[in-house]
């Protein structure tokens, strides 16, 4: 069975790294001089034979490893709970207080050994704090990102 992401039909067997390599490739189209670094993330099977639990990332070491300025693209369901900024009114935020404060506060110096700010860092987000992403088989997983690396073709194609 075939599905498609990242714009390109990919089989389950390489699905990981198509889709990572076509990410990378649209990135770098995009900003040619950015340094990336594809992450795949395990398989379910991977992670029973390797992990024996999951530990999420910290936006910290995110933030650190990134430095700025940066990009953060959020492709998921409910993305306006990380990406809304109360003194930009940009989403109703009054569900996703703590998250946003955390996350500003470690952008604005939080950290002792951060050398940036909040304004030095662009956040965005596929949906709303309350909404869902569809979930089509005509369209492609990453439909926002997708729309953001390579515009064109997705005005084309829908």
């Amino acid at each position: 069975m075939q599905s498609r992401e990242c714009l390109s039909i990919y089989y389950p067997q390489k699905a990981m790294e198509t889709i990572g390599k076509n990410w990378r490739d649209q990135y770098e189209k995009w900003q040619p001089r950015a340094r990336s670094k594809v992450e795949l993330d395990p398989t379910v099977d991977e992670v029973k034979k390797s992990y024996t639990q999951y530990i999420p990332l910290p936006i910290s070491n995110l933030d650190s490893w990134l430095k700025t300025p940066s990009i953060y693209v959020f492709d998921c369901s409910a993305a306006g709970m990380v990406v809304c900024l109360p003194s930009l009114a940009l989403f109703d935020c009054s569900a996703a207080g703590m998250v946003v404060n955390a996350f500003i506060e470690l952008l604005d110096c939080g950290t002792p050994n951060y050398p940036g700010s909040s304004r030095d860092c662009i956040l965005l987000a596929a949906c709303e704090s309350h909404e869902t992403l569809p979930q089509s088989a005509e369209f492609p997983a990453d439909v926002f990102t997708s729309c953001l690396t390579t515009p064109i073709k997705m005005t084309l194609r829908w």
